[in-house]
């Protein structure tokens, strides 16, 4: 399988979410309100969140 190119602000990217400290940790009432959110605006049962970063 093909990995899918790196954008060129990757770096940055990647730095801004270390930076923030999400990734690993346990359930935030922000991003629970935000994908409720997303659900109903799209009319969906569930929405969610994916925080990647090199090692996922």
């Amino acid at each position: 399988m093909q990995s899918a190119p790196l954008r060129d602000d990757e770096a940055a990217s990647l730095a801004a979410l270390r930076s923030l400290e999400v990734l690993d940790t346990g359930p935030e009432a922000e991003f629970d309100a935000l994908v409720r959110a997303a659900s109903m605006v799209c009319g969906v049962p569930i929405s969610l969140i994916s925080l990647i970063d090199t090692e996922r």
